[in-house]
């Protein structure tokens, strides 16, 4: 490995406490095996296929592959490793390979092993977090291409590619080369359904209220809350804490603030519009609208007030709308959650700027084969393995019979043992030991498994309202930016983002007057926004002539 990585690595001293305890770890304290018995490291390597290439599972290998990944906490609820559960298990008796799970909680423990270089064959992170990006890591061989094995040992996820062109685009870099197994919705309706505006439906029926339609009636909306002696209107826990209200300005903040106007790639909290959504926010604020503790509002905050009527509207994930009714009615008649419509500032006005992502995205988890990785074929195989039809169903229904059953059409249908758990599990916890769909994973998530979770008529009343005029017009894609670029992106975007939170939250508070807002503006210069800007513009420039 080379010394660029070294020298953003560790002292030395840490990175042989890591070694250490990576060793004591594979003595079975924090690493799990889907098998009891004591695999050979793997000698022989060969596989079985068929006369058209297709693996033949489960494959006959005494290879043991290890496999490292951040421990999700649907999984740690009920198991101290993903080699403990019923997935892990079925996967590797469908594919007869063994696999040894390395986990970690800690973000620096991950810095550790890149350091040591004592990679683990496979590799399931956000890589675009890499110092220098995915890019650096497979020009550093860190990670590597799949292209020479692609065909031969990854068939399912080849010809899922080829049946997929415009998605396929989105995940082949810009030299051609294709690094790893991405997690892909299967459908759009699942990229922009998942969250949006929550309010109290009772109270607004107390007033003679409709449910809001545009930014002046969320305003008469929340007067009308403190008119009722709720404390805190509208609250909301860190991350899209004013977006929604944002875009209606036609601008995009905090996780979606770059986007595309006209062809041209923007930053939200440089928008001309960004001001005057400010000062509404500020209005909003000074009047006692939002919730007067927002700076330090986390998520069992926002949904203690939610639950005990101090707050009643906040934005969030469609769950919630059974979360905080379940938790509420017992205690306060009459208490009704509901979803509104993303606002407009005009009613009748298309909400254009629409909560819409990818289907694949370049910052989520990608789960590749490390440069270390001595029989990449057989790693492989044993993830192209979720790319094929009983794959799929396995990632995202589970077990047959346990978890899901299938009638005379062949759908699939989730069965009590996750929707209503005798043993009291929640779907998550049941989603994270028997299939994959708990989390990002490296498999195509099932267009049809969320609605089926929904319990109540108002979760599917609002997946369908916030589903309507969704748009992909101002949509980034996921562009591939150079190693060099990723490196000086980063540097500025760390800083540039830093300043923008805090000047949001100051400029709502009115610690910081929009008589300073050109002060800002030129801040932002100075932290070199433009340059960013001009990177994401020749990264989005490549994308489209590929």
């Amino acid at each position: 490995m080379k010394t660029t990585l070294l020298k953003a690595a560790c002292f030395t001293i840490a990175m042989l406490v890591f070694v250490t305890t990576l060793t004591a770890c594979q003595a079975g304290s924090t690493t799990g095996s889907t098998t009891s018995s004591a695999a050979s490291s793997g000698t022989s390597a060969a596989v079985t296929t068929t006369a058209g290439n297709a693996p033949v599972y489960p494959m006959k290998t005494d290879v043991k592959l290890t496999y490292w990944s951040e421990m999700n906490g649907n999984v740690s609820a009920k198991y101290t490793n993903a080699g403990e559960t019923p997935f892990a298990k079925e996967l590797s008796k469908r594919t007869g390979i063994q696999v040894e799970y390395i986990h970690s909680t800690a973000k620096e423990s991950f810095s550790l092993m890149l350091a040591s270089n004592q990679l683990p064959d496979i590799v399931e992170y956000w890589w675009s977090s890499y110092p220098g990006g995915t890019a650096k890591a497979l020009e550093e061989k860190v990670i590597i291409s799949l292209n020479d094995i692609m065909e031969k040992d990854a068939p399912n996820y080849t010809k899922w590619l080829k049946d997929h062109p415009d998605i396929a685009r989105q995940i082949r870099w810009d030299d051609g080369s294709y690094v790893g197994f991405p997690f892909v919705n299967g459908d759009g309706r699942q990229t922009f359904v998942g969250r949006g505006p929550l309010i109290r439906k009772d109270l607004l029926d107390k007033k003679g209220l409709g449910i809001p339609e545009t930014v002046d009636d969320w305003y008469n909306a929340l007067l009308a809350f403190k008119s009722l002696g709720v404390k805190a209107p509208f609250t909301k826990a860190k991350g899209y804490l004013a977006d929604f209200i944002a875009r209606a300005y036609g601008i995009q903040l905090d996780a979606d603030a770059w986007y595309i106007e006209d062809g041209k790639v923007v930053y939200g909290p440089v928008q001309p519009a960004y001001k005057d959504f400010l000062a509404t926010w500020h209005k909003w604020y000074d009047e006692g609208l939002i919730d007067p503790d927002i700076a330090t509002v986390d998520a069992n905050i926002e949904t203690a007030k939610m639950a005990d009527g101090s707050a009643a509207a906040t934005f969030n994930y469609v769950s919630r709308v059974y979360n905080y009714n379940k938790a509420a009615q017992e205690k306060i008649q009459g208490y009704n959650i509901v979803a509104a419509p993303f606002p407009v500032l005009k009613k009748g006005d298309a909400y254009e700027y629409s909560y819409i992502s990818n289907l694949y995205s370049s910052s989520e988890v990608l789960t590749v084969i490390t440069g270390n990785c001595k029989h990449p074929e057989i790693a492989a195989r044993f993830l192209d393995y979720l790319w094929g039809e009983e794959g799929n169903i396995l990632a995202n229904w589970g077990i047959p019979d346990v978890t899901y059953t299938t009638g005379a059409n062949k759908e699939p249908k989730y069965t009590d043992f996750l929707l209503k758990n005798p043993d009291g599990w929640t779907m998550s916890q049941v989603r994270g030991g028997y299939m994959r769909s708990y989390s990002s994973g490296p498999y195509v998530q099932d267009k049809r498994i969320d609605i089926q979770t929904y319990v109540m008529p108002e979760q599917v009343t609002a997946v369908d309202m916030w589903s309507k005029n969704a748009s992909m017009k101002h949509l980034m894609p996921p562009i591939a930016r150079t190693a060099q670029e990723n490196t000086e992106y980063a540097t500025i975007m760390s800083e540039v983002e830093t300043y923008y939170k805090e000047c949001l939250l100051k400029f709502m508070i009115g610690t910081m007057k929009l008589d300073e807002y050109d002060a800002y503006k030129a801040q932002m210069k100075n932290l070199k926004i433009d340059r960013a800007i001009e990177i994401q513009q020749a990264a989005y420039n490549r994308y489209i002539s590929k």
